[in-house]
């Protein structure tokens, strides 16, 4: 394992929050990290068009910063080493198997999102099983949980199920709500621990257990 941390956000599927916890992430580890890097292995380079949003002065390099058009994750960790990043996010693409393999191989740990709106978990499993082979640790994350506020639903009821189901791949859970900050945040190239105000507080509480159960992991594995 090189010395760059490396987190892998990955899932078979499409839609599932993959972007949105990588780009949220890298911006919360601009806080301990001075050289982050941002690496888009997703063909519908979600993470180049957030990236593209956030505004920088002539001259300055942008953290975290857009690694795009990238087909082989341990060449684009490498040449991210290389140019001194300390830290590396993976935003990986959906349906491709081989990559999901090739992205787990070089991370020290795995974040796999998984959507309440979603029918199933059979991808999320087979990406958690793709980690246990391989001796990586992962976290897994249900999000777009409707907010407690609202009146309970079947999206509700689901997130309940995915748990448990989730548990029992071994995974700590955490779970995320639906909020107007983390789509704010998206349309705009920002982190929510970049946006002021009540509205993304918990957002940013929510993206600091993450990170705090990434960071605990990363830890234990030195």
């Amino acid at each position: 394992m090189s010395d760059i941390i490396v987190v892998a956000v990955l899932n078979a599927k499409g839609g599932v929050g993959k972007t949105l916890f990588a780009t949220q992430l890298a911006v919360r580890a601009c806080e301990d990290f001075s050289m982050v890097a941002l690496i888009d292995l997703d063909p519908s380079a979600g993470a180049r068009s957030w990236f593209e949003s956030r505004g920088k002065q002539d001259g300055e390099i942008e953290q975290p910063t857009a690694f795009v058009g990238v087909s082989n994750p341990a060449d684009a960790v490498e040449t991210a080493e290389r140019a001194g990043y300390e830290i590396a996010f993976l935003d990986g693409a959906p349906n491709t198997l081989d990559a999901t393999r090739r992205a787990i191989d070089v991370a020290n740990v795995v974040l796999i999102p998984e959507r309440v709106g979603h029918v199933d978990t059979k991808q999320s499993a087979l990406v958690a099983k793709l980690c246990a082979d391989a001796g990586v640790p992962a976290i897994a994350v249900i999000n777009d949980i409707p907010p407690p506020s609202a009146r309970r639903t079947y999206q509700t009821e689901r997130a309940e199920i995915i748990a448990k189901e989730v548990a029992d791949f071994g995974l700590p859970v955490i779970q995320v709500i639906n909020r107007d900050a983390y789509a704010q945040a998206g349309d705009y190239g920002l982190g929510v621990h970049e946006i002021s105000g009540r509205a993304s507080t918990d957002a940013k509480k929510e993206i600091d257990q993450i990170y705090a159960a990434i960071a605990e992991i990363v830890e234990g594995k030195k």
